[in-house]
């Protein structure tokens, strides 16, 4: 079934749903699930409180069984309006539906979503509710390939996403990613990333990447990090190459111990190259200065370059090592389209 099919049937059901049992979609956040869904009638897609799933989705029972269950019947999961308790999941090639973030949540204690392989989920809010783990995460092994995120509430977590292995045509687009205690995205070896429209806030961390190529991020806000917003740390061979922000907004990252907002570092003599800072605002920095670089043990950082870039701080830190070299500045008063990234910050707090 084509995508653009199978979510105009989603979006039928999770109406039909609601309109069959009185629940809107703002009751649904605190009420139980529907206790009867309407059930898909194609094989592609089966809908997790359909027998014999049978998920309860009530916050109360485990619904984990249920989930695998379905995940055996079909790649495709439809999850209804509703809280559903989830632990340990393989994740393995499936693709997870939601009837919009905060209408149907994933929870549980630890890790809840493991060896998501070629994965994608949509639509949902997920958390933990007591013991933080790594919400969705990936494993060591071989390199995994496209796995998407959009539309998705990240919430209480050690990390919200975590891949120790390399990550092939990984795009996070439109989700918020708060409260995580550690590191809210880490991934080993980034290759071809990209970050749309999403919103980082009150984590540790926002993103750490250790190697990869092609990273973007377009749109996004990173904000209340309470240590870095961002960290490349070229630790893999290869090092880190072609990164690209556009329009993003950072505001308040870093803490009064002298961290910054973005950290650039090379370990052993790996490199970090072409780093593009486009369009973008740094404000209310609570560290030393708003980007950071640190070219390590024979490691090099080379061509960063900062256009139509407003600061209301310390851009850069001074007394670069040899081996960083190529830094281009362009920075003065805000940039021309610096109404459309408030624009933006104020549509994702909302």
């Amino acid at each position: 079934m084509k995508r653009r099919s199978f979510l105009a049937s989603v979006a039928a059901l999770s109406a039909a749903s609601r309109n069959a049992t009185g629940v809107s979609a703002a009751a649904a956040r605190v009420a139980p699930a529907p206790h009867t869904p309407i059930c898909p009638v194609n094989n592609e897609v089966v809908n997790v409180r359909c027998a014999p799933y049978s998920a309860k989705g009530d916050g109360i029972a485990d619904d984990t069984r249920a989930f695998t269950v379905a995940r055996s019947a079909s790649n495709t999961i439809y999850v209804p309006p509703g809280v559903y308790n989830v632990h340990g999941f393989d994740g393995a090639g499936a693709s997870i539906i939601g009837a919009g973030r905060g209408v149907t949540a994933i929870q549980g204690d630890g890790d809840l979503i493991t060896n998501a392989v070629e994965f994608n989920i949509e639509r949902v809010t997920i958390r933990n509710v007591k013991v933080r783990g790594k919400l969705i995460s990936v494993g060591p092994g071989p390199d995994t390939g496209r796995t998407t995120f959009r539309d998705i509430e990240f919430g209480m977590a050690a990390s919200h996403v975590y891949a120790d292995r390399a990550c092939v045509d990984w795009s996070f687009e439109n989700c918020r990613f708060n409260d995580a205690s550690d590191v809210s995205r880490y991934i080993k070896a980034a290759w071809a990333l990209k970050e749309i429209g999403c919103y980082s806030w009150y984590n540790l961390v926002g993103l750490k990447v250790t190697g990869g190529m092609t990273l973007v991020s377009i749109g996004c806000v990173y904000e209340f990090n309470s240590s870095q917003a961002i960290i490349l740390s070229a630790a893999n061979s290869g090092g880190i190459n072609n990164v690209m922000f556009q329009g993003t907004h950072f505001e308040s990252n870093g803490n009064a111990n002298l961290t910054e907002t973005v950290r650039l570092e090379t370990v052993v003599a790996e490199r970090i190259r072409n780093v593009a800072f486009n369009s973008c605002t740094f404000l209310a920095l609570k560290g030393k200065e708003h980007v950071y670089a640190y070219a390590g043990a024979g490691g090099t950082i080379a061509r960063i370059s900062f256009r139509d870039v407003f600061a209301s701080e310390r851009l850069m830190n001074s007394g670069f090592s040899p081996t960083l070299d190529n830094v281009e500045f362009n920075v003065g008063s805000p940039p021309s389209d610096a109404l459309v990234v408030e624009s933006l910050l104020e549509r994702i707090r909302r």
